[in-house]
């Protein structure tokens, strides 16, 4: 807006400039000697209007386009992968190629109530977790089963911006550790704001066994639609399949969605987030350079209920003959990322005449390989929020906060103050950095700040993530502990955490939003009070009498009394003054409209004045 006025400025400036000195366009000479003085009286006007209205230039500290005021994410990641939304957080571009409905307006069939409904996704970020506001409405027709009609929800899903690894989960070997994903109920969202389910109905099924014919269900009837979805209690879900939002009829014969249709000559789309961030494809991805259709390593038990158990009848072994772990997941390349992410895959059963659930269940997924967002697991309503805070890490096997696709020391043990040992911004303990070449020496003491996959928010270059650091201007290439911090009794760079400022390390401060310096005889990080009034000292009036008795001299001496201090009061002014009580009149601001045009419309009214007595 600055540049604006300034242009408009030296605008008026050569029009009211060009109308007084050159002749050829002396206004009077063709509409009359009125129309010159009228012309130069709205010309001042507007100078004097222009310069005269304040402005201050809107500050942007992150460089992000979103003013300070209005940045809910003033230390944000912005360049070509990041796109940053309306409220000044950032999250990696390529999701806005990936979620589906955005803005609402697509309209599907209900083909159990003959109405139409609309699939709507609104995204929001908070630069830690994505959230995804949606009626659970597909982009593709729809059959609500035995339940009957669809009905429009009011989800709010909440999913990790970058997932972190459990440290306690292998799921290339079992389960062990890993935090189970529901049987029954939503273990993940599709791209179109509609819920994965578990595999398991109502009665404890398995809902996709009996759909395609290898039990009976005789406890209650069951009826999965399209794309391996109905409704229920909790709304539209899907149970398998899933890949039908990414299908188009190629025909124009308006034909009938078949998973035999879907392209089995590229590698699937991502079809929805698992709840701990991580994606799910369709059912193709590659294997050893060639699209193949993906298959778990999941397999009925010998004597088993053929699936009327639900997941009791089931057994996984990584040599069941499948491609992916006990998650139903797999650490590779992908499309999206080329250098390797975790992610799940849908995995379809066999249908027709010999329907075989083996290497397809759990269709979605069975356990989380990441740190799962439970708030999600009651439908999506956004009470509690995950597990502890600041478990935003990217993905990270050893547990030291570095991620694993720029962790040069993949085994380091323990890396917390104060049992553990310090690293590098690469992950490396000073003993696993003498064991490096020089060359690897001097990598490791820089940290990762790649596209690919975006690096996480790293401000002080020291190798934790902003979200996880508790000292957040460390030296760049120091050793720190997982915490961020040095941890050192005088580093020349950083001291232990001390969020109030008042030379007590949080972990010692009783009070660590206080700033109690100078009103702290015990060093507690408390502002005393010292006689025990009720009153903090640095309130009190009388700090050293109980009943606040001072004699009316005391009061009145300088220091004991209140006194008004002028100056300028107003915070958005360059001269603020936040010890001021009243205002004195002299605040300036920063970048005023500029007093150019003003100076000229004067030297314009000296020259007139100049060549009319001449």
């Amino acid at each position: 807006m600055l540049e604006a006025i300034i242009v408009v400025n030296v605008a008026l400036c050569i029009i009211f400039g060009t109308t007084l000195v050159i002749r050829n366009y002396d206004v009077p000479r063709i509409l009359g000697k009125e129309t010159k003085t009228l012309g130069i009286v709205i010309l001042l006007i507007l100078a004097f209007a222009l310069n005269f209205t304040p402005l201050v230039s809107a500050e942007d500290s992150d460089g992000d386009g979103v003013e300070d005021a209005l940045d809910e994410c003033p230390d944000n990641l912005t360049g070509e992968n990041f796109t940053v939304a309306a409220n000044g957080c950032s999250y990696p571009s390529y999701l806005d190629n990936v979620w589906m409905c955005i803005g609402g307006g697509v309209m599907v069939q209900d083909l159990s109530g003959n109405d139409e409904e609309e699939c709507s996704v609104t995204i929001s970020s908070d630069g830690v977790y994505m959230t995804i506001s949606t009626p659970g409405i597909a982009n593709h027709d729809m059959e609500g089963g035995t339940a009957g009609n669809i009905v429009a929800q009011d989800f709010d899903w909440k999913l990790p911006l970058t997932p972190t690894n459990n440290t306690n989960c292998n799921p290339s070997v079992s389960i062990d550790g890993c935090d189970i994903a529901p049987d029954r109920g939503p273990v993940a969202v599709a791209v179109n704001g509609v819920p994965f389910y578990g595999p398991e109905d109502g009665p404890g099924g398995d809902a996709v066994a009996h759909e395609i014919g290898i039990y009976d269900e005789d406890r209650q009837e069951i009826d999965l639609g399209i794309c391996g979805a109905h409704t229920g209690p909790g709304g539209y879900h899907y149970h398998f399949d899933g890949n039908c939002m990414h299908w188009h009829d190629e025909t124009n014969e308006d034909s009938e969605y078949e998973f035999s249709k879907v392209d089995n000559g590229t590698h699937s789309p991502i079809i929805g987030f698992a709840f701990d961030g991580y994606p799910i494809y369709g059912s193709y991805g590659h294997v050893d350079g060639n699209v193949t259709l993906m298959r778990s390593n999941y397999i009925l038990k010998e004597n088993s209920g053929m699936g009327y158990n639900g997941i009791d009848d089931y057994e996984y072994s990584p040599d069941n003959g499948g491609h992916l772990d006990a998650c139903n997941g797999r650490f590779s390349p992908t499309p999206e990322f080329p250098d390797g992410i975790y992610h799940y895959y849908s995995t379809m059963p066999v249908m027709g005449d010999n329907p075989n659930a083996n290497n397809a269940f759990p269709y979605f997924i069975n356990c989380y390989r990441g740190i799962s967002e439970t708030s999600n697991e009651d439908g999506g309503a956004l009470d509690g929020g995950g597990e502890e805070p600041g478990q935003n890490g990217p993905p990270d096997d050893d547990g030291d906060h570095v991620g694993n696709g720029w962790d040069m020391c993949a085994d380091t043990g323990d890396t917390t103050y104060p049992d553990g040992d310090p690293i590098y911004p690469r992950g490396c303990t000073e003993e696993q950095f003498n064991l490096l070449s020089s060359d690897d020496q001097n990598t490791t003491k820089i940290a990762y700040a790649g596209d690919s996959p975006p690096a996480p928010p790293d401000e002080d270059g020291d190798g934790i993530p902003d979200p996880l650091d508790d000292c957040e201007n460390t030296e760049a290439g120091n050793l720190v502990y997982a915490d961020g911090c040095a941890h050192l009794e005088s580093s020349g760079n950083e001291t232990a955490p001390d969020g109030d400022n008042d030379g007590i390390p949080d972990d010692e401060d009783n009070c660590p939003n206080e700033n109690a310096s100078g009103y702290d005889a015990d060093a507690d990080g408390c502002v005393d009070d010292s006689d025990n009034d009720g009153v903090k000292d640095i309130e009190d009036i009388c700090p050293f009498d109980p009943a606040d008795g001072c004699p009316a001299a005391l009061q009145d001496v300088e220091g004991n009394m209140t006194e008004e201090i002028p100056g300028c009061v107003h915070q958005s002014a360059e001269n603020y003054n936040p010890d001021a009580t009243e205002d004195d009149g002299s605040c300036t601001y920063e970048e005023d409209t500029p007093g150019f045009g003003l100076t000229v419309a004067l030297i314009g009214i000296i020259g007139v004045a100049f060549r009319r007595r001449n």
